[in-house]
């Protein structure tokens, strides 16, 4: 089985960089996969400065923008990141044999903390926070709590997703088992995380079976409800 996932961060509304950058290439996608899995992926909204009030707001504009754009609740699933615990479950465990170099020399990060500290006071409370520098692992977990094979992201991403093959690698060099938090089983190092770390571009390969996904309906707000 075919599986696409990728996500996107509630920074307001959506706009044409979006839809032409991404969107488009997401709608593609979800005709030729078995399964694609688009996420509004919350929790990495909050490493960066942002605005409280309003950020409610801004999930449920994104969830409306995918599907005022195309994407079809019917062909694809879509999900709230937070919504979810596995994510950050799953970012734990990979933490724990990530190391921090790794992290520290992404050009990603760089930037980012360059941008924070361009904020001035707005963005103090967020130099250099482990949030801004753990990114990429809960980026990870992302992509592997699906067991994604094609990961659709823009250039600037691709150093975090070699980063993910890496992750895969140091699970199988070293044996470890990294949970499976779907199931509540685990990934055996070379019987399910074979092939994680070949691909190019925006592909990623894992092993495994597909874990039970529940589509979020829509309710009579409008909002999708992710359980």
């Amino acid at each position: 089985m075919t599986r696409i996932f990728s996500g996107m961060r509630p920074s307001g509304k959506l706009h044409l960089g979006n839809y032409l950058g991404a969107m488009k290439n997401w709608i593609d996608l979800q005709d030729s996969a078995e399964l694609a899995i688009y996420s509004v992926v919350d929790l990495h909204g909050i490493t960066t400065p942002y605005e409280p009030t309003s950020f409610q707001t801004n999930i449920d504009d994104v969830i409306l923008d995918y599907l005022a754009a195309g994407i079809n609740p019917e062909k694809s699933l879509l999900v709230r990141q937070s919504r979810i615990p596995q994510h950050t479950q799953l970012m734990w465990l990979l933490s724990t044999i990530t190391p921090l170099g790794w992290l520290e020399r992404l050009p990603n990060w760089r930037e980012k903390v360059e941008q924070v500290e361009e904020l001035g006071d707005k963005g103090k409370s967020y130099q250099n926070n482990l949030g801004l520098l753990s990114y990429p692992v809960l980026m990870a977990a992302d992509i592997l709590l699906y067991k994604a094979h094609r990961v659709p992201v823009g250039e600037d991403q691709l150093a975090h997703l070699e980063l993910t093959r890496e992750i895969v690698r140091r699970v199988e060099k070293s044996g470890e088992r990294a949970a499976d938090a779907e199931h509540g089983a685990f990934l055996r190092d070379r019987r399910e995380v074979t092939h994680g770390a070949i691909g190019d571009g925006d592909e990623l390969l894992t092993g495994g079976d597909r874990g039970r996904l529940r589509r979020g309906p829509v309710d009579s707000s409008g909002h999708v409800r992710c359980s």
